[in-house]
């Protein structure tokens, strides 16, 4: 009997732990700050907290550097410049991405419904999922702008719709984000250290009974 069969669901965020795309995304975002214009400094600082904090859209993160927080923005800048850049740098990164380690194999062995709740922006990943053969795992991709805690409540609606009297979920994710998100909607969570960008304060948060943690998927299912 696996772990996995007590749960009515299980919920993944998708960068870094099912597409090994951490790194990516924080070469994109320091890539299009540079290029709109924004100076070094700015665009170090607005790195450094971005890296830290997967799982804030990409929404509100540029709204806090148009707001001055990292550094004086240019003022011929606009959000939706912002958006539209980094969406395209996301896009090529997501399609040649490699998928984490396991993902694919235990896709095909749950056998409970699955569901994506994500930080980043929803119908650029619905695409790059379909694009990706991905797509037909998942019952929902949710993601952003909606926040992380209300797409698991959106999760939840669903199976709720379809029968199941207060589900049980699981979400995999591998930031602070994540579990606090699982934990303000009383979803299970699991932390999955190997891609993590804050593995060291997941670790000790672990370590410290808040929740299990595995090195990559295969540790689901153990």
């Amino acid at each position: 009997m696996s772990p996995l069969d007590e749960y009515d669901a299980v919920v993944f965020d998708c960068d870094g732990v099912l597409l090994d795309t951490n790194g990516m995304k924080i070469d994109a975002f320091k890539a299009v700050v540079l290029a709109a214009g924004f100076d070094e400094q700015t665009a170090e600082r607005f790195s450094a907290f971005q890296s830290v904090n997967f799982g804030l859209s990409r929404h509100v993160l540029f709204d806090r550097l148009l707001g001055g927080e990292f550094g004086s923005a240019p003022g011929h800048v606009t959000k939706a410049q912002l958006l539209g850049a980094y969406g395209d740098a996301c896009r090529r990164g997501y399609l040649t991405a490699d998928q984490t380690e396991g993902m694919a194999d235990l896709l095909s062995s749950i056998g409970r419904p699955l569901f994506v709740v994500s930080g980043s922006d929803e119908a650029e990943l619905i695409e790059v999922f379909e694009r990706r053969s991905l797509r037909r795992h998942f019952v929902c991709v949710f993601g952003s702008p909606t926040a992380k805690f209300e797409n698991l409540q959106r999760v939840r609606s669903q199976l709720e719709a379809a029968g199941i009297r207060r589900p049980r979920l699981l979400f995999v994710g591998d930031a602070e984000a994540d579990a606090n998100a699982a934990a303000r909607s009383g979803a299970d969570f699991v932390f999955m250290a190997r891609h993590s960008t804050v593995k060291d304060s997941m670790t000790a948060r672990a370590n410290a009974g808040e929740f299990p943690m595995v090195e990559c998927l295969t540790g689901l299912t153990c």
